[in-house]
């Protein structure tokens, strides 16, 4: 009953966990829009922000204007009481300037009354004598310095200044003509330098060509028209080759001589006979800028045979369809190679290694216009006319080094000569006037007496000019001072401009005034400018409207990155709520759908979802599982009560004399009910927790898991001790003696004692078991007690069998025993009456008989064989 009953709490579980996972997908719906309403919250506090900063942008220019209209105004009514004061003190400084002019021009013509004209014009001509003076000094000091550089006297009188002139125009011709020289020398070394240095940087372009065609020796000029004629043909310049590049020469002591022999038959390209005829048009029609040679393959496709001794055996010519070609080629022009030329002059169409050639008998020839090892074309590779560029550029570089060393030499040379030029023609034009320090010196002193004389202090015109000079000093402050305030005036003047112009500018840019609300909103965030701040009004306006759009930015930023995340939210929400939310999109728009379902979610769904979780939860709780495990309990009390019924009934019957039997139920601590406790413990801690159910849930699921599986698992023993109150409990047995009630031993099993004594513990508990087994509730005997013992007390003596009949009878059991004859006797004294079972032959025979009638049988039966005995003796 209990393992039915846990398999219908399991079931009723289920229903609960439906209903959890419904309050779950609540839940999770829930908490998948809470963010959508805090980001919402925010993204609204941050558009309300945002919209406060570009209204304030949107104001700051005006605010800005409004103030400094203000300010400027300001400044303009300064500077025009400025103003006023300035020209006040102008006009009063000019009319003492004017009086003191008509005291300085009365003291003036006092002093030129008294002969200050005279002073006047000797002090004039004392400046102008000591600038003379100055100048004449220069010139010596110049003239002799020139002297020692061309080693001439540098004495200062008439006759020394002709005789250094006239030794300078003879220097002068000669360093005139030398200059010539230079000159024409200076032309050629130009032009030699120039050459050199197009000449190296020609090379340098070569060796650059001859890199960029690594397989060659062939000039670049002719390997560019081999490419055009080969783009011309269609064809790669690998099948148009010249000779030079189809031969490499084995021997390198004679490759020049070699070189020489073939000639320009090196730069004779081969072109094939389908060719020939489109090559022969395009190279005629067209200015080629070089000496083209070509040649027709088909002519030479006839085997000829070489020289024995001819330079062709001394060549490596390359694989290919054109190698047997070049080789009938250059066997038609072979050479033989000799060793000297006393063996040339005897041999016709000879080669010295030095590169002598014989020809036709008697005639011989040695081209040598250029050494024998410049000018090789032939072989696979560039590496011959490689070393010969750089060779050449290398000489080349070194000559142009030289050409522009002279060249430097002779500018230097010829800069020196032409200063040395100039200074000689400035001598021989020099007149001795210009070097009369002597004469200047004498006319000075002249003039300084003459002036001493007049302004002798006791004189009546140098106190006249003392009161003129003094008048002046005066009249010239006062100037001085009319000038500054002038100066102030003109600037108060401009100031006063430069604020009307401003103010009016700003003026303008305040097309509707501002209230005073919008004054006040933006001076919430930036600081009223002051008049001292007057000039720094366009920086202040420039960084507040710069740190307004990077608060506006920033703000901006803070906005799109909710809204991103709102839109992440509604997604993710969508994901959560497929219901309600199928039709809400994951636009900002959206946003008050989600807001509206999470609404619905906590004042509706979820309160419900909740009560209808909690009342199943605690029905499941209460009336399930609760009352499940109690009922189990109960149960386990049951059998204790009966334990101690039975232990009442052992009691009256004697076990062994003076002693009884008593059996001790014990709580079995199996780890299966081990677990079940504490989960039953940490259900009831869970049901005080305020977690809207939840620990509560968490704890009876494990609960429930632990009954799913003793259902699952019913015939184990955890399973068993579990869900079944008959293995709640263990049993020992006690022997008690029956006056002290000492408990003299107990047993928990078969272990010890005497084969006897475990048959009668044996049968007195089988007895106490079937009277459990046979006992309905409420009732203190069994209903139906009747029990067949086979082999009844085969082997137990008449005392043991004695006592357990008793226990028997005590139990309210009524025993029908099963034995052979020889026990009759043993149960005569406990039973009414026998049923004897005769078997003869193929047939059983069953009379039930009382002792009485079985004694009258046995005694007549007696009596019977008694008499037969007698009649036979």
């Amino acid at each position: 009953a209990a393992f039915n009953r846990a398999h219908e709490v399991t079931a009723e579980f289920d229903e609960l966990k439906g209903i959890h996972n419904e309050l779950e997908v609540a839940r999770s719906q829930q908490q998948s829009l809470l963010p959508i309403e805090k980001t919402f919250a925010k993204y609204q506090a941050v558009e309300q922000k945002l919209s406060g900063l570009i209204e304030i942008q949107d104001l700051l220019s005006r605010w800005y204007a409004h103030f400094a209209y203000q300010l400027w105004s300001q400044q303009a009514g300064l500077k025009q009481t400025e103003i006023k004061q300035l020209q006040s003190a102008v006009n009063q400084t000019q009319a003492e300037h004017s009086q003191q002019q008509i005291v300085v021009d009365d003291y003036y013509q006092r002093y030129q009354q008294l002969g200050g004209a005279s002073i006047e014009n000797l002090k004039h001509q004392l400046e102008e004598q000591q600038q003379l003076l100055s100048v004449l000094r220069q010139n010596v000091r110049d003239y002799q310095q020139l002297c020692r550089s061309l080693e001439l006297s540098v004495d200062v009188n008439h006759q020394q200044l002709a005789e250094n002139q006239q030794l300078t125009g003879e220097r002068l011709k000669q360093l005139e003509a030398r200059l010539e020289e230079l000159e024409a020398a200076r032309d050629l070394l130009t032009q030699h330098t120039l050459n050199a240095e197009d000449e190296s940087k020609s090379l340098q372009r070569q060796i650059s060509e001859v890199l960029a065609a690594p397989g060659s020796n062939i000039p670049a000029d002719f390997l560019r028209f081999q490419q055009a004629l080969a783009d011309e043909l269609q064809l790669t310049p690998e099948q148009i080759p010249y000779i030079g590049q189809c031969v490499e020469v084995q021997d390198k002591d004679w490759q020049g001589a070699i070189e020489r022999a073939i000639g320009s038959h090196r730069l004779r390209l081969i072109v094939n006979a389908r060719d020939i005829r489109k090559a022969l048009d395009w190279v005629n029609q067209r200015d080629n800028r070089l000496h083209v040679r070509l040649m027709n393959a088909a002519d030479y496709q006839q085997y000829k045979q070489p020289l024995t001794d001819g330079f062709c055996h001394k060549l490596t010519f390359k694989a290919g369809e054109h190698k047997q070609l070049v080789e009938n080629f250059l066997a038609s022009i072979d050479r033989h190679c000799v060793a000297s030329a006393e063996i040339l002059r005897d041999t016709a169409f000879g080669l010295t290694r030095q590169g002598l050639m014989s020809g036709k008998r008697g005639l011989f020839e040695k081209q040598d216009q250029r050494s024998l090892n410049q000018g090789w074309m032939t072989g696979f590779d560039n590496r011959n006319r490689l070393n010969e560029l750089r060779l050449q550029g290398e000489k080349a570089k070194q000559q142009a080094r030289d050409y522009r060393q002279q060249f430097e030499t002779l500018k230097a040379e010829q800069k020196l000569l032409s200063q040395q030029q100039l200074s000689l023609q400035q001598l021989k034009t020099l007149e001795f006037s210009e070097l009369d320090v002597s004469g200047a010196e004498s006319n000075l002193n002249t003039l300084k007496l003459r002036l001493k004389e007049l302004q002798d202090p006791s004189s009546d015109a140098a106190k006249a000019e003392q009161l003129w000079e003094a008048a002046k000093a005066e009249l010239h402050e006062l100037q001085n001072k009319i000038n500054a305030q002038t100066v102030k005036l003109q600037l108060a003047q401009q100031m006063l401009n430069d604020a009307n112009k401003k103010a009016l500018q700003v003026k303008q840019r305040i097309n509707t005034a501002l209230t005073q609300m919008q004054i006040d909103l933006v001076a919430d965030s930036y600081v009223i400018p002051e008049y001292q701040q007057l000039d720094m009004l366009a920086d202040l306006e420039r960084d507040a409207m710069r740190d307004s759009q990077h608060k506006i930015v920033t703000q901006t930023g803070k906005r799109n990155t909710l809204e991103g995340q709102l839109v992440r939210y509604m997604m993710k929400a969508l994901e959560k709520d497929t219901g309600a939310l199928s039709e809400a999109g994951s636009d900002l728009e959206d946003v008050p759908a989600y807001l509206h379902r999470l609404n619905q979610l906590t004042r509706e769904d979820l309160p419900n979802k909740l009560d209808r979780f909690l009342l199943y939860l605690n029905q499941s709780s209460d009336q399930g599982v609760t009352q499940l495990l109690t009922r189990i309990d109960n149960e386990v009390s049951i059998i204790e009560e009966r334990i101690e019924e039975l232990n009442a009934t052992l009691k009256r019957v004697d076990f062994q004399a003076g002693r009884y039997l008593q059996l001790i139920p014990q709580k079995v601590n199996h780890d299966s009910l081990q677990t079940l406790i504490r989960a039953r413990k940490d259900l009831r801690s869970a049901e005080l927790q305020d977690d809207q159910g939840e620990s509560h849930y968490r704890a009876l699921m494990v609960l429930i898991q632990l009954l799913r599986e003793a259902v699952d698992r019913k015939r184990t023993r955890p399973a068993q001790a579990l869900l079944d109150p008959r293995y709640r409990l263990q049993f020992s047995v006690a022997v008690i003696e029956r006056e002290t009630g000492v408990v003299l031993e107990t047993r928990t099993g078969s272990k010890g004692g005497s084969g006897g004594e475990k048959e009668i513990i044996a049968s007195f508990i089988l007895t106490a078991s079937l009277s459990y087994a046979l006992c309905p509730k409420n009732r203190t005997s069994p209903l139906f007690g009747s029990v067949i013992l086979d082999e009844a007390f085969s082997k137990s003596s008449q005392a043991v069998a004695a006592r357990i009949i008793s226990a028997l009878r005590e139990f309210g059991l009524h025993p029908l025993f099963v034995t052979p004859n020889k026990e009759m006797r043993l149960l005569r004294e406990h039973t009414s009456s026998a049923v004897l079972v005769h078997r003869r032959h193929q047939q059983s025979r069953a009379l039930s008989l009382s002792w009485q009638d079985i004694d009258r049988h046995l005694t007549k039966r007696e009596a019977s064989q008694q008499k037969n005995n007698e009649i036979s003796g």
